[in-house]
């Protein structure tokens, strides 16, 4: 049960790396974090199928995805995992797009501001 703990802190603690360590801008930083934390959520749950059962084969990659069928356990779970993990994807895409425009605007300011010395 230990292990089940262990891999449910390892998103969290990338998380929290990510946005502490990482010499980028803060848009960039909060990207990469809550794209580490959607994938680790994501693939968390076939770790800890993994680590009970023991074989690889029970390595869970949420393949029973059908966005037709609401009604039945293992789509409406695969769903739901998958529209988290591409929320959460389009949402560090987003914060990327953030920094990438404000870089290019402080970049700009910075060169006008030394043709105008």
């Amino acid at each position: 049960m230990d292990c089940v703990a262990a891999v449910m802190l390892v998103p969290v603690w990338t998380t929290f790396l990510a946005v502490r360590y990482m010499r980028v801008a803060l848009p960039f930083r909060l990207a990469a974090a809550i794209a580490a934390f959607g994938a680790g959520v994501f693939l968390g749950s076939g770790v800890v199928n993994m680590l009970f059962y023991g074989t690889l084969s029970s390595f869970d990659l949420h393949t029973h995805v059908n966005f037709a069928d609401w009604a039945t356990y293992p789509a409406v779970n695969d769903n739901l995992c998958w529209l988290a993990l591409i929320v959460i994807l389009v949402a560090a895409a987003a914060l990327c797009v953030v920094g990438v425009a404000r870089a290019t605007r402080r970049a700009t300011n910075e060169r006008d501001s030394k043709r105008g010395e």
